[in-house]
């Protein structure tokens, strides 16, 4: 009593198909603190009602009469050896059986399943190949874009650092030439100013222009009128100049010599 109710489970509903003794059995089997021993030998003889289902009173009353004389003689003990002997002989030979046919109908399933399943892991082995390809690849392709986006931005750096030089270069050149054209009008502004210097020293006859000396109470004419203001702008030395000339010729025209004073 104090070992059943040490199991976490008492007696329940044996499942169809399972001794009751035996179901019970096993919960102190699977207990750690339970310890089985079998005895080589039977000590009881146990009749089963539910195998003598159909049987009648006097049926049963007439087997137990039989196994008490049985087990009443000096070799009683020994008679029922040899029939269970016989009885398990054949429960075992039967269990074997149905255990090898069992064996065969489980098999094939079984080793189909097995095949299925090594099949499986297969594929999936050649599906994480594919992908770890697949990835390789994709992470390949990612690096051509990068160097490729990496050597575009310095084409194009390279190409605006040339159009910057080129357009630094015409800006350049732009000063330069403004800075020319300017030296160069400015030496055409010199020559012409020194040609004016010349043909006035030089008289009437010396210049390609008309020029007209005039007693300083005459106006100058119309068509001098630009030469005249051109005129005034040279420098006094000029102006000196052409004033002495001129008394030279008024002082000619009198018959005296116009020595310049």
């Amino acid at each position: 009593m104090e070992a059943y109710l040490r199991l976490p489970e008492g007696w329940t509903t044996t499942p169809t198909g399972l001794p009751t003794d035996q179901f019970m059995w096993t919960k102190f089997a699977r207990e750690p603190w339970c310890r089985i021993r079998a005895l080589q030998w039977p000590i009881s003889l146990h009749f089963p009602a539910p195998d003598r289902r159909n049987w009648t009173d006097e049926q049963r009353v007439d087997e137990l009469a039989r196994w008490a004389d049985i087990i009443g003689r000096p070799n009683g003990r020994e008679h029922v050896h040899r029939a269970m002997l016989r009885t398990f002989g054949d429960i075992l030979l039967r269990q074997n059986l149905a255990t090898v046919q069992q064996h065969a109908a489980l098999s094939a399933p079984l080793e189909r399943e097995e095949l299925l399943r090594a099949r499986a892991e297969v594929e999936r082995d050649a599906a994480q190949t594919l992908l770890a390809k697949a990835r390789a690849g994709w992470d390949a392709e990612q690096t051509l874009r990068a160097k490729a986006e990496a050597a575009r931005t310095k084409a194009e750096a390279a190409r605006a650092k040339a159009e910057a030089d080129r357009n630094a270069e015409q800006t350049l050149r732009a000063r330069t030439e403004a800075e020319r054209d300017a030296e160069r009008a400015r030496a055409q502004a010199e020559r012409s100013a020194e040609q004016t210097l010349r043909c006035a020293s030089r008289g009437r006859t010396g210049c390609h222009s008309r020029i007209d000396l005039l007693a300083p109470d005459r106006t100058v004419a119309s068509h001098d009128q630009l030469f005249q203001g051109t005129y005034n702008q040279s420098k006094p030395g000029v102006t000196a100049l052409i004033l002495r000339q001129r008394r030279g010729r008024q002082g000619e025209r009198r018959g005296r010599p116009g020595a310049s004073p």
